[in-house]
C-alpha cells in the first residue's frame, strides 16, 4: 500500500515521533510512504525511503492551513495513495491520529486500541471511515468504539465466485410494482452518507442535462444515513432534475435489495478511497458510472464500464450515464461474464493490492489448552532428538495431536515478541499467502522461557529438495504447479525471499485450507509491493528453485530438464507478462543460476550448459 501522512511542521517533537514510527512500520511491512508537509525533507530519525512532498509556503506563513488543505486535496485526488494519516486536523483525511498516538503494531489496526481512542477518533475526525473485515469485527467498533454505523465501511478480503448470484425476476418485478416503477422506467441508483464528497450534486447535475426522452422515464434513487427527501427534491430542483423523479430511501433498504432493481449505479464521488458498491455492483450484474478516483474502479475498466477520468467535468458523466442507458442490455450480459472472466486470483489479488487494512484472522484458531498440549509434544520432541530443525534461534517438529498432524515453529529469546519479531513477521507472511500455504490455527508465548510459538496444520512430509517427487507418475504436473504458483504470488505483487526446492511441498494434508496441489512454506520473509514485482526479483525467485535442484540433476539429467521445462511452462502460462518480458526473465533467470549469487546451489559442477538450458514456453 501507498500511505500519505500529513504533518505541517516539524515543531511538535510528539507528532514528529508518531511520524517516524508509523513509517518505519511500514516500510518494514513492504508498504510505500509519502509524508506532506511545510517542510524541505523528512524530520531526523525517519527513513530515507520516505518521499517527501513540501507544501509552498505563502505569506511569509508555514502554518497556513488553507495552503496545507489544498495540496492534502491534490495530493489525494491524484488517486495514487491508498490510505492517508493526518497528525494535524484535515479536512478528507482516512484517520486522524491524536496526538502522542503511539503506532500500534499493525498498520490500520489501532482500532482495537482501548476505545476511548477510537471515541476520540471518531469525534475529532468527522470525515474518517473505520475499516473492518467479519461481522464481528464491526460489532467490536460499534460497541466498544461507540463507532455509528454510517462511519463504518466493511472490506472483503476476497470475492467468492458464488457472490456472482443472478437476481430472481419475479422479486424484481414484485419490488418495482411496490414503488410503482414500471418496466419502462431506468432506475438510477447512489449510496452517499457524505452528499458532496461522493457526488450526489453531480449525480442530479448529469440526471438533468439528459436529453428529456430518456429523462422523462429516469429516477434516481439515494440510499443514505440523510433521510430527508425535501432536502433531496430542493437539490434536484437546484440541479435541474426533475424533484418528482428523485426518492431518499435513507437506510430503510438495503443494498443487495434495491440492486435486484436498479439499472445502473452511478457515483460520481469527488474522493472515494474504496467504493465497495461498486463491487457489489458488478457481482449483481449493473453496470456502474463513477469517478475514476474510486479504488475499485479499476474493476469497471475491465468490465467495459464507464469511468470518468479527472479532472472532471459535467458533460463526460451525461455522456456516460447517456451511454450507459442506450446500452443497457449489453452492460448486463457483459457484466457477469466479464467480472467472472477476472478470475477468483485476480479480483483478490487488485483487492487485496488496494486495500490491505484488515486484520489477518487466525484460520479455525484452536483453543488454548490445545496449542499448549501441541507445544508440550513439540518440546518432547526436542528431548528426544526428532526435531526438524533445532538451532540456537529457532526450532520446528512435527507433532499429531488428537488425528491430526501439526508442525510447530518456536522462536526463542524474549526480545522477539515486539511487531517487528520473527514470529509477527512469519505470522503476516502466512496470511499474506493464505490460499498457497497453512495458516497459523494457534500460538502461545512461554513467559518462562521467552519463546514464542506459532502451530500450523501439517500439509506434507516430503519436499521438492528431494529426488522423490520426481520418480512419480505425476512429476510434470507437480513441477508445473510449482511454477503456476510463483507466478500468481509474483502478479498479486507478492515476494517471497526465500523459493528454494524444499520450501515446496506436496500438499497430501491441507486440500481443503490451500487451493493448489503443492503448498509454499516457510513464511518467515514474505513481503506485498505496491508496485508491480520486477523481471529482476521474479527471476532471482526462479533461479532459486532450479538452482536448489541438485539431487534431481544427479539422479537424471534428461528428467531433470523435463521438470524444470514443466516448471518454466506453468509459469509462462499463468504469468500475466508479454512474451518479450518473459524471454528476458528466462535469460536473467539463468544468468542468475550460472553466477551462483545468493542462491542455495546444489547443481553439480559444470552442469549447466547450452544443451541444458530450458526456455519459459
Amino acid at each position: 500500500m501507498h500511505f500519505l501522512l500529513a504533518l505541517k511542521t516539524y515543531d511538535d517533537a510528539d507528532a514528529v515521533l508518531d511520524v517516524c514510527q508509523l513509517a518505519i512500520l511500514a516500510l518494514k511491512q513492504g508498504h510505500h510512504v509519502t509524508l506532506l508537509t511545510f517542510e524541505s525533507a523528512p524530520p531526523s530519525g525517519c527513513p530515507r525511503a520516505v518521499k517527501v512532498i513540501t507544501c509552498p509556503r505563502a505569506f511569509f506563513s508555514p502554518v497556513r492551513h488553507w495552503l496545507f488543505q489544498r495540496a492534502f486535496d491534490q495530493a489525494r485526488s491524484s488517486g495514487e495513495y491508498d490510505a492517508s494519516f493526518a497528525f494535524v486536523p484535515v479536512k478528507g483525511a482516512d484517520i486522524y491520529l491524536p496526538r502522542r498516538f503511539v503506532a500500534p503494531p499493525s498498520l490500520l489496526d489501532f482500532f482495537r486500541r482501548p476505545p476511548s481512542l477510537l471515541w476520540r477518533t471518531c469525534h475529532t475526525q468527522l470525515f474518517s471511515s473505520f475499516t473492518y473485515v467479519t461481522k464481528s469485527q464491526g460489532l467490536t467498533l460499534q460497541e466498544k468504539g461507540c463507532v455509528p454505523q454510517a462511519r463504518l465501511l466493511q472490506i472483503d478480503p476476497e470475492f467468492h465466485e458464488e457472490c456472482l448470484q443472478r437476481p430472481d425476476q419475479r422479486s424484481q418485478h414484485e419490488l418495482r410494482r411496490e414503488f410503482n416503477f414500471s418496466e419502462k422506467h431506468i432506475l438510477v441508483l447512489q449510496v452517499a452518507d457524505d452528499w458532496h464528497r461522493q457526488g450526489v450534486d453531480r449525480s442530479l447535475a448529469a440526471l438533468g442535462g439528459l436529453h428529456p426522452s430518456i429523462g422523462a422515464v429516469c429516477y434516481y434513487l439515494l440510499i443514505s444515513r440523510h433521510s430527508s427527501q425535501r432536502k433531496l427534491e430542493s437539490l434536484a430542483e437546484r440541479q435541474g432534475f426533475s424533484p418528482a423523479h428523485v426518492i431518499n430511501l435513507g437506510n430503510s433498504r438495503p443494498l443487495s435489495q434495491m440492486l435486484a432493481i436498479a439499472d445502473i449505479l452511478l457515483h460520481p464521488a469527488r474522493e472515494e478511497e474504496a467504493g465497495t458498491m461498486l463491487i457489489d455492483a458488478l457481482t449483481a450484474g449493473i453496470p456502474v458510472v463513477c469517478t475514476d478516483n474510486c479504488g475499485y474502479s479499476i474493476f469497471l475498466h475491465r468490465t467495459c464500464c464507464p469511468v470518468i477520468p479527472a479532472p472532471y467535468h459535467l458533460a463526460a458523466v451525461t455522456d456516460a450515464l447517456s451511454f450507459a442507458m442506450l446500452h443497457l442490455g449489453t452492460f448486463k450480459k457483459l457484466i457477469p461474464a466479464e467480472f467472472e472472466r477476472l478470475g477468483l486470483r485476480r479480483r483478490a489479488a487488485q483487492l487485496l493490492h488496494a486495500l490491505e487494512n484488515h486484520h489477518k484472522l487466525l484460520v479455525g484458531a484452536l483453543p488454548t489448552t490445545d496449542v499448549i498440549e501441541i507445544v508440550a509434544l513439540h518440546l518432547k520432541n526436542l528431548e528426544d532428538n526428532q526435531a526438524l530443525k533445532n538451532e540456537h534461534k529457532r526450532t520446528a517438529s512435527r507433532v499429531t495431536y488428537q488425528g491430526v498432524r501439526y508442525i510447530v515453529k518456536e522462536f526463542r529469546r524474549r526480545n522477539w515478541w515486539r511487531p517487528e519479531s520473527r514470529s509477527k513477521r512469519t505470522e503476516h507472511g502466512t496470511a499474506l499467502l493464505a490460499r498457497y500455504t497453512p495458516q497459523v490455527c494457534g500460538k502461545y508465548h512461554d513467559n518462562n522461557s521467552g519463546s514464542d510459538y506459532l502451530v500450523f496444520h501439517d500439509c506434507g512430509d516430503g519436499n521438492f529438495f528431494q529426488a522423490d517427487y520426481a520418480k512419480r507418475p505425476d512429476a510434470p504436473q507437480l513441477y508445473s504447479t510449482c511454477g503456476r504458483l510463483l507466478a500468481e504470488l509474483h502478479d498479486a505483487n507478492i515476494y517471497h525471499h526465500d523459493t528454494k526446492p524444499a520450501n515446496f511441498v506436496r500438499n497430501e494434508f491441507c486440500q481443503g485450507e490451500c487451493a493448489l496441489d503443492v503448498c509454499l512454506v516457510d513464511c518467515d520473509n514474505v513481503t506485498r509491493s505496491l508496485l508491480p514485482i520486477s523481471v529482476q526479483t521474479r527471476a532471482h525467485n526462479l533461479a532459486q528453485f532450479i538452482a536448489g535442484t541438485g539431487k534431481v540433476a544427479r539422479l537424471d539429467r534428461d528428467l531433470w530438464r523435463s521438470l524444470i521445462n514443466a516448471f518454466f511452462k506453468g509459469y509462462g502460462e499463468t504469468a500475466l507478462l508479454p512474451a518479450g518480458e518473459l524471454d528476458q526473465l528466462c535469460n536473467r533467470t539463468w544468468q542468475i543460476v550460472e553466477s551462483q549469487k545468493h542462491i542455495e546451489y546444489t547443481l553439480p559442477e559444470d552442469f549447466l550448459d547450452e544443451a541444458t538450458q530450458v526456455t519459459i514456453q
